[in-house]
């Protein structure tokens, strides 16, 4: 729509439609049961033009070939600077399976497949957190800032770690994130018309109704705003879903802040970042869990059976997401999150307890 001179249409929903029912546009016969509404912001679009420019065979050839890459290099970073197999608590052996073999792990997670099957941008996303976190362990905060700053195409994902930085002072960070946000979102506004952007404005208003849109997979979604739904049912009274998500979201924040400082070191703080921003976000699917590897991985260098238990968890709450829906009626997966984060919340503290008797004993 873009190269089409369409781009003012882009947020209107009905062109929108009409323009992804139709084979010459999207290349494909897409079923009109489905629905997937304009709900990216303009700098994503902008970027997926680079695509379109492709005949649509190559171009999905070119898009699958990017996916796998990023895959391989998330993972490659992911184990050569966060994973530490030198704390392993285990024997020999079991640590030279985990490292070789840890990779069939990742393809079988059923995130990774998802993303594949359909070409989600999950491995994108796995990528910028890894080489965020690597850089922010060898404390170069700024090259973290830059490119986390590109996940800002994704805002359901970019916009807890901004304040947990701000939480803890990393200016450089935030800096940096603010030098690429410019330049991806400025670029975008010098080429798109003005009406993209108040099409954009009014989508992102309505963004927490997206739940009752037809087509919305209430099992696949990850977020507060899914088990809010499913308390409030089809009487949309806003009151009742605050009760359901303020409390929640405010725990979230609670375990973020409640420290006094940013421990980058601790696998478990990238969990409690990752999942708080699931369940916080307005809208999240199941295929973005991919990110969740990373600390997944790292346990598994460090603490086995942490690992084992996390990778499993998380699996069979994807694989069971539609069942518990059918037959309990409730999404299982922000259950899920909710629970590991309130665990690492506890084990966290109980760290810090540990600390602190530890220096006064050596006071």
């Amino acid at each position: 729509m873009i190269l089409g001179g369409e781009a003012r249409e882009l947020y209107h929903t009905r062109t929108f439609e009409a323009r992804q029912h139709d084979p010459a546009y999207t290349g494909i016969q897409w079923s009109r049961a489905c629905y997937f509404p304009p709900v990216y912001p303009p700098p994503h679009y902008g970027l997926a033009t680079l695509v379109a420019w492709i005949p649509y065979r190559f171009a999905t050839i070119a898009w699958s070939a990017l996916l796998m890459a990023s895959m391989g290099l998330g993972s490659w970073v992911t184990a050569k600077h966060l994973v530490r197999f030198q704390d392993f608590q285990g024997d020999a052996l079991t640590r030279r399976v985990i490292e070789r073999w840890s990779w069939i792990g990742i393809v079988l997670f059923p995130c990774s497949v998802y993303c594949f099957i359909v070409g989600q941008k999950g491995p994108f996303w796995l990528l910028i957190f890894a080489v965020t976190w690597a850089l922010l362990r060898n404390k170069k905060d700024g090259w973290a800032g830059i490119v986390f700053g590109l996940l800002s195409i994704k805002p359901t994902l970019f916009f807890l770690l901004p304040l947990v930085m701000l939480r803890y002072g990393r200016w450089r960070f935030l800096f940096g994130a603010t030098l690429t946000v410019a330049m991806l979102w400025g670029g975008a506004f010098a080429l798109l018309p003005i009406e993209v952007w108040s099409g954009f404005a009014e989508k992102l208003r309505m963004s927490s109704s997206y739940t009752g849109i037809q087509g919305y997979h209430l099992d696949w979604s990850c977020s507060l705003n899914a088990l809010s739904y499913v308390a409030i049912g089809e009487r949309n009274i806003a009151v009742l879903k605050w009760f359901v998500v303020l409390p929640l979201s405010l725990y979230g924040l609670w375990v973020l802040v409640e420290s006094q400082s940013l421990d980058v070191e601790n696998p478990g703080i990238l969990w409690c970042v990752l999942s708080a921003t699931f369940l916080l976000s307005p809208h999240t699917y199941y295929y973005d869990l991919l990110i969740l590897l990373i600390p997944v991985l790292w346990y598994l260098s460090i603490d086995l059976k942490r690992g084992l238990f996390y990778y499993a968890i998380l699996t069979g709450a994807v694989v069971l997401a539609p069942v518990a829906l059918q037959h309990l009626g409730i999404p299982l997966i922000p259950f899920v999150l909710v629970g590991i984060l309130a665990e690492q919340q506890k084990k966290m503290r109980l760290v810090s307890k540990s600390a602190l008797l530890d220096g006064i004993r050596c006071a």
